[in-house]
């Protein structure tokens, strides 16, 4: 196996594992993303201990009695919603697809500019390697070059 075999071989190698830790941590995080993305839409953050505060944008963090009275609504309310979270086979199987698109999308994306990298390098070292022969290669055609332009300007 040459040296382009073996990158090639260790980003696959690499890839694969990426793309399967990604694929059991999505698995494992799909509660806690969907728990997020509830609170977020009723405005609530879950800070230490379980407790839901919300996140107010309010002149002065100065907060009225209805403000209160809705935190405590909204605080129970989100409790009972993510306790009651329960997604069809279906459902975690759409997530579960669309999330692999996103990450091959990604992996894409990271594998181009590496081989983009790697494509330099190798240019880079090709050319390092055989800089000498490059060398009397380029001046051995500009030769001939000058030598055609001599005998053009002879017969002219």
């Amino acid at each position: 196996m040459d040296n382009n075999e073996e990158i090639l071989s260790k980003i696959n190698i690499k890839t694969k594992k990426i793309y399967q830790e990604q694929l059991k941590n999505l698995e494992l995080n799909i509660h806690n993303i969907l728990e997020k993305a509830i609170l977020s839409v009723l405005g609530l953050e879950k800070q230490g201990f379980n407790r839901f505060e919300f996140s107010i944008d309010h002149c002065n963090n100065r907060n009225s009695v209805l403000i209160d009275k809705i935190r405590d609504v909204g605080k129970d309310l989100a409790a009972k919603i993510i306790s009651e979270i329960s997604l069809s086979e279906e459902e975690l199987t759409e997530i579960k697809e669309a999330c692999k698109k996103d990450l091959k999308y990604n992996i894409r994306d990271l594998l181009r500019k590496e081989l983009s990298d790697v494509k330099e390098r190798l240019i880079k070292n090709i050319v390092m390697e055989h800089e000498e022969e490059i060398k009397k290669d380029i001046k051995r055609q500009i030769g001939l070059i000058e030598h055609v332009v001599r005998n053009k300007n002879e017969t002219t």
